[in-house]
């Protein structure tokens, strides 16, 4: 899969909690392709390697530094990750869900890695098993992988927006018109308009958190 999608999805994936989360996730589901095909690049632009010829496809593997194999084997083992992953949780004390993303970049191009052009050695240093998958730059699975990225974004940018729609209405709602106060209940009894209002802030709520398609306003200002 091209590096800017692998960035896409993990942030879709590992980085919802904020927008730094978001950011984090798109690093290092990147990251994998950064610290190997990346170094190649950096080391052609010093002159410290050859650039391969990609204007023809994908060049001929014997083409390649062999340095680039030995990083392209760590940035893309599995196991390398879960290490990673558990090493990182017991110095943080906590599991660090952004680093996910490395994850699944790893697992997303073992289906769209073929033996024509660096297979994804999933099991390294254990195991040299590879998938023999497809290549992720022809139509038939770049093309469904844009369209997808493009239509889970729609849903994540719309499910933001009326997030942020509803909240005023919450807030109105409760500031407004659920006053179940001591000095507004002295008889011990709810008004039938707290009680409303007081359900409708609750819907409101529930709507926040797990939101749905019913756009009905239980209460108005």
């Amino acid at each position: 899969m091209d590096i800017v999608s692998h960035g896409l999805w993990g942030s879709i994936a590992f980085g919802l909690k904020s927008r730094s989360s978001f950011w984090l996730a798109f690093v290092i589901g990147m990251a994998p392709d950064i610290f190997s095909f990346g170094v190649l690049s950096v080391a052609a632009v010093f002159g410290l390697s050859e650039q391969p010829d990609f204007s023809h496809g994908t060049p001929p593997e014997s083409t390649i530094p062999q340095y680039l194999h030995h990083l392209y084997n760590v940035t893309h083992s599995f196991l390398v990750f879960l290490a990673v992953f558990v090493l990182v949780w017991l110095l943080l004390k906590r599991p660090l869900w952004e680093l996910c993303a490395w994850g699944l970049h790893v697992l997303v191009d073992i289906p769209t890695h073929s033996y024509a052009f660096f297979p994804t050695p999933v099991f390294w240093p254990l195991f040299d098993w590879k998938f023999d998958g497809w290549q992720w730059m022809i139509p038939s699975i770049l093309i469904p992988n844009f369209v997808l990225l493009a239509l889970v974004y729609a849903w994540y940018f719309w499910q933001s927006y009326s997030k942020k729609r509803r909240q005023p209405e919450l807030a109105l709602c409760l500031r407004g018109r659920v006053k179940v106060t001591m000095a507004g209940t002295d008889s011990g009894t709810w008004q039938a308009a707290d009680v409303t209002c007081l359900l409708a802030a609750t819907h409101s709520l529930w709507r926040h958190i797990s939101p749905s398609n019913h756009q009905g306003h239980l209460c108005s200002p």
